[in-house]
């Protein structure tokens, strides 16, 4: 099962950051999370209009628990797999 987190920073201070967890998940495929991280991207000036979508990622129940472990240095990073690049597709 995935969970979409999408990585937003304000567009007059790209120091200030904050990470937005999805509340209609988890999702059974990679694919279904990606999709929503979109739609979250999507959305975001109609809620969050000062913010801009940076990055996003699925993570699965192990990915929670390694975030859970991380050292003191390393907390508050995104860390992980995550994507840089939207890209808006039509199939």
């Amino acid at each position: 099962m995935f969970e979409a987190f999408v990585f937003v920073c304000m567009l007059k201070d790209p120091t200030n950051c904050q990470t937005l967890a999805d509340i209609e998940g988890p999702y059974k495929t990679e694919k279904q999370c990606i999709a929503r991280a979109y739609e979250i991207a999507v959305e975001l000036p109609d809620w969050m209009p000062e913010y801009v979508a940076v990055r996003y990622k699925c993570s699965t129940e192990q990915d929670k628990m390694n975030i859970n472990h991380d050292t003191e240095k390393e907390k508050g990073q995104f860390k992980g797999v995550y994507h840089q690049e939207w890209r808006q597709e039509t199939h």
